[in-house]
Formats: structure tokens, C-alpha cells, sequence
């Protein structure tokens, strides 16, 4: 049996069952911006990483891969730090969709290269598939990740260095 007269208490705040309640506190016109501008970052860094290894190899090409991936960690930290400096409430909350958002949307752009491409294969299977699903798993907990500190860093900022929480 469900009873739909609780209320949850929450920073002095009651919210009645069934409502956002805190949830409410994300604002997504932020979270939007700040998965438009770790879009704008990852961009152009994978363009000049694919260039690169097109180019040349060896030694380059595994300093070419560290830098590709502070590259793609910086843009879902400043996806979250955007986020969270823009948002009215829920810093971390809003830092860390952002940094997700960054990655759904890359994904997304991913697949529809692939749909312009002329080869139309290799998008869930093959040796060099575009897209596997524990490589989605795992970039979703890096970009959730990366964009949570950015949101951190964000509502640190936004206090003065106090902790957040």
C-alpha cells in the first residue's frame, strides 16, 4: 500500500510525495550550455587528433592519445563547471548532467558522421565499429564523473573556496 500523504523533509524544506521536490533545484537551460560548450571543446579536439594519427605514428601517436584525452576530460569538466556557475541551484547535480549531456550529444554526432560516411557498416559490430556498448557505459561514468567535478569546482567557486554540500 502506498500512502501519498508522506512528506519528505529536506533542508527545512517539505515536499510532498510524488513531487520533484530538490530535483526541481536542476536547471536545465544551464546543464544545455554547458553540454553545448564541452561539445564545442571535444570538437575540435578529436578533429586534430584524427588529423594527426592520419599523419604520422610512432611516439606522436601516444602523445597524440594523452592529449586526446585531457583534451575530452577538460571539456566535460568545463561542461560541469559551466553548468554549475550558471544554474539558480543543485551545482553538482547540474555539473554532472552536463558532462553526460556532453557525451550523448558527442555520441549522437558520432553516429550521424558515420550515417554521412559512404561505408554503412560497422556501426554496433566489426573490428573497427564506431559504437560498443561498454565503451558507452564507460564514458557516461568518466563524462558524469569529470563533469561532477567541474560542477564542484563551479559551486567552489561561486562560495569563495567554502565546501559544498
Amino acid at each position: 500500500m502506498v500512502c501519498s500523504h508522506i512528506s519528505v523533509q529536506n533542508n527545512g524544506e517539505t515536499y510532498r510525495a510524488g513531487t520533484l521536490g530538490p530535483m526541481s533545484q536542476i536547471d536545465l537551460k544551464s546543464v544545455y550550455r554547458g553540454a553545448l560548450l564541452g561539445l564545442v571543446i571535444i570538437a575540435p579536439v578529436t578533429v586534430l587528433s584524427a588529423l594527426v594519427e592520419r599523419n604520422v605514428g610512432g611516439l606522436v601517436s601516444s602523445i597524440r592519445a594523452g592529449v586526446l584525452l585531457i583534451g575530452i576530460f577538460g571539456a566535460y569538466t568545463v561542461a560541469g563547471w559551466t553548468a554549475a556557475k550558471r544554474g539558480t541551484g543543485a551545482p553538482l547535480s547540474n555539473g554532472l548532467l552536463a558532462g553526460m549531456a556532453t557525451f550523448v550529444g558527442w555520441v549522437v554526432i558520432r553516429i550521424l558522421i558515420w550515417l554521412v560516411r559512404e561505408q554503412h557498416n560497422n556501426l554496433f559490430t566489426g573490428p573497427d565499429r564506431v559504437i560498443n556498448l561498454p565503451s558507452i557505459f564507460v564514458g557516461l561514468v568518466v563524462a558524469a564523473l569529470f563533469g561532477l567535478i567541474g560542477g564542484l569546482i563551479g559551486a567552489r567557486m561561486e562560495r569563495g573556496g567554502e565546501p559544498v554540500g
